[in-house]
Formats: C-alpha cells, sequence, structure tokens
C-alpha cells in the first residue's frame, strides 16, 4: 500500500498554510509537519502509523519521526523524518540536520524490506526554506569558495519539470565535489560511523501553497541505498581537509 508523495507534500503545504492564514504561524513546528503528513497517510491509506518510533538499528535515544506498516508484524512500509525550516531556529545548521537525517533513514537495515520507502519530508516559510536550506552555502575548506550544498544532499528542483517522482540519481558521498568534503567528513565525526559510499535520492513532491515568500512551501524526497552498497571512514579518508 503506496503512500502518493506528491499528494502529501501538496497537502501538507496546504493545511500548514491554512494555519498561517489564521495568524497561527508561531504554532507551527515540526510536529506540525508531521501530523500534516500523518493525517494524509491515515486518511488515503490503511497503514498503521506509528510516530516517535524507536527503531532498532538507531542508538541512543534518536527515534523515526513517523513509521507505517500493512499489519504489525511486517516490515515498514515507509519511514519518515522531517524538518520544518525556521528563521527562529537560533544558530542550528539545518543542512547538517537534514544530512545526518539522511544518513539515518540509508542506515536502517532492520524491519525495512526493498520496498519501504525512506522519506524526507521538508518545509517551512519560503522566504526561511530558501535563505536557511534551499540555497545555503558551506564552508569548502583549503581557502576554496563556498558551496551551495543541496545538490550535494538531495535531487534538486528542476523548474522546467512539474512531474513527480523525478528519475532517482545517484549522490556522491566518497567521491562527491571536492568542495563537499569538508562537510560530510563533519557529518561524519559527529555520528561517529562510516558513511556510504553513495545513495539514490528521488525528488517525489514539491507544493508550495501561495505566491508570496511568507507561503508554506514543503518537498518530499525518497533516499534509497546504492545497489552493491559499502560504506568508508570519511574522517580519515577526507583527512586533508
Amino acid at each position: 500500500m503506496a503512500v502518493n508523495w506528491s499528494n502529501l507534500a501538496s497537502g501538507a503545504a496546504c493545511l500548514l498554510e491554512y494555519e498561517r492564514l489564521c495568524d497561527r504561524r508561531a504554532f507551527i513546528e515540526e510536529a506540525s509537519l508531521v501530523r500534516a503528513a500523518a493525517e494524509f497517510i491515515q486518511s488515503t491509506t490503511q497503514l498503521l502509523l506509528t510516530p516517535e518510533h524507536n527503531h532498532p538499528d538507531l542508538p541512543g535515544s534518536k527515534r523515526l519521526d513517523l513509521l507505517g506498516r500493512t499489519r504489525p508484524d511486517t516490515p515498514a512500509s515507509f519511514v519518515l523524518e522531517a524538518k520544518w525550516i525556521k528563521s527562529d531556529g537560533g544558530t542550528r545548521q539545518w543542512a547538517r540536520e537534514v544530512a545526518e537525517d539522511i544518513l539515518r533513514l540509508e542506515s536502517l537495515e532492520r524491519d525495512v524490506s526493498a520496498a519501504t520507502d525512506r522519506a524526507i519530508v521538508i518545509g517551512g516559510i519560503r522566504r526561511s526554506l530558501k535563505a536557511l536550506f534551499l540555497e545555503v552555502e558551506v564552508r569548502a575548506g583549503n581557502g576554496a569558495p563556498r558551496l551551495q550544498i543541496l545538490p550535494h544532499l538531495l535531487q534538486p528542483l528542476d523548474p522546467q519539470d512539474k512531474s513527480y517522482p523525478y528519475e532517482q540519481e545517484r549522490i556522491p558521498v566518497r567521491d562527491c565535489d571536492p568542495g563537499a568534503r569538508r562537510f560530510w567528513k563533519g557529518r561524519a565525526e559527529h555520528i561517529g560511523q562510516e558513511i556510504p559510499v553513495s545513495y539514490q535520492c528521488s525528488l517525489v513532491g514539491r507544493h508550495r501553497a501561495g505566491l508570496t515568500q511568507d507561503s508554506v512551501e514543503v518537498y518530499v524526497w525518497l533516499i534509497r541505498r546504492s545497489r552493491n552498497r559499502s560504506t568508508f571512514d570519511a574522517v580519515d579518508y577526507f583527512d586533508e581537509v
């Protein structure tokens, strides 16, 4: 039983745009985005949903934002991580958090199957989403110019292509652009383990709920493991940055 991720992006964006238009923008947070996704899935499928799922592959207190399955004894039909990008997030580095969510989704082995969708849902007010994530740049190190990180994390939006899902593409990590090496080294240091050589990614949904820069916008990407998956020690491999 598949989730229509393109419709989920539209539904979640419109629901949260309604909240914004009701002057409840200050109350919209990551839990609001997760709830909007859950409401859509409950209305359009018969999947059994579990929020804040304590997945056996995640160490410590790390949990998945949402998991769905057809029956209690079956592998997950989908696992989902969400991020609500906001300007009042203090010193949070959203691109770093998104990258670690991607690595978390990609790393899951138990309680999933080849058919499990690994979804990352990212939303926010358009101006904040652009400035703090979609167009954010990171330091490349070794005197190199700063690098816009989105194309090195996720499949970017093609303004000419209005159909979803996009064809899946490979995101290289070990063979990434030299400017992204410092970024991936930092993620490996933070999570304290090897990371994948590459992963697959597809933009499967995107909706902007209004024409202004204050409108809500939601994106959905699916992450998949690369065929013949392998990992590497990014801290050692990128030791020169």
